[in-house]
């Protein structure tokens, strides 16, 4: 019952973009319709997600393959207050985003996916406030690169982007942000192909039993 009722006040629009100020009046109306004892966590980070749509939404489900699911809550209430409850007057605040996250790992999907949607987030942004201009600055997207993609990654890129440097060219946040999500399309087919494996190990076990 409880469950419904916060189902009931999803917003008729979902939030994908605007100023700090509509993000805190969306949350304070979620905190609202969820504010009951009888809805877990699991189900609210569920409930969050219905809420948003866009790389914000993508950034939310990011978070549900995390085993423990008050954590998976927590952090993704941080990530979202982190992007869209900072002033939205410049891009220096999901700059910050983008740097101060940790390094995904080889094999972490869910890292790679977040780091995606924080970019397209920056991406979207910058372009709204007419400074897309600034996230091509070549630090950033250096700073960006050592702090975020994993060492395989890391020697992809350089491998593909050094030549460009030696010829004067520079590559662009929006290099970067296409080859994140190369990245994290490898990512889950790797994943894919693990399950698939165990599960035709535990096949040929059945079968030998």
């Amino acid at each position: 019952m409880a469950l419904q009722r916060a189902q009931a006040s999803r917003p008729a629009k979902r939030f994908e973009s605007g100023d700090s100020l509509a993000f805190r009046s969306l949350m304070s109306r979620f905190d609202m319709a969820v504010n009951d004892e009888a809805i877990d966590d699991a189900s609210r980070l569920i409930e969050l997600f219905h809420w948003f749509e866009g790389s914000a939404a993508t950034m939310i489900d990011s978070f549900a393959a995390l085993p423990d699911a008050v954590d998976a809550y927590a952090r993704a209430r941080e990530e979202l207050d982190k992007v869209f409850g900072a002033s939205s007057d410049s891009v220096v605040p999901l700059i910050r985003v983008l740097l101060a996250g940790n390094a995904a790992k080889e094999d972490d999907h869910p890292a790679h996916l977040l780091l995606y949607s924080q970019l397209v987030t920056a991406d979207t942004t910058a372009t709204a406030l007419g400074q897309r201009h600034l996230l091509d600055r070549f630090d950033y997207c250096a700073e960006i690169i050592e702090k975020r993609l994993p060492y395989l990654a890391r020697k992809w890129w350089r491998k593909d982007h050094d030549h460009q440097e030696d010829t004067g060219l520079r590559y662009s946040f929006g290099d970067l942000k296409d080859f994140v999500s190369v990245a994290t399309k490898i990512c889950a087919s790797r994943q894919n192909l693990k399950k698939a494996s165990v599960f035709k190990c535990n096949a040929q076990d059945l079968q030998q039993a």
